[in-house]
């Protein structure tokens, strides 16, 4: 089966796998989007928290055929 979320970080290794979020959005306010992001345990200790922070993302919720429904983009705040 096919992913349904797809996410675009340059400063993931490429076996990261969306499997939640969570977001929140409101008027005259930044929006909050929290990504919940599963490593195989070698990516996972050798990923540099310093060198994700800030960086660019942009997480994608997909139809059945891969076309993007929904996206949000942002720099990653917490890791």
């Amino acid at each position: 089966m096919a992913d349904i979320f797809e996410l675009d970080a340059a400063s993931l290794p490429p076996s990261a796998r969306v499997v939640a979020f969570e977001g929140r959005e409101r008027m005259s306010t930044a929006f909050d989007l929290s990504v919940w992001v599963l490593l195989p345990r070698a990516d996972a200790e050798s990923l540099d928290p310093d060198a994700v922070l800030l960086k660019p993302g942009t997480l994608r919720v997909l139809r059945d055929d891969g076309t993007p429904r929904w996206s949000r983009s942002g720099l990653w705040s917490t890791v």
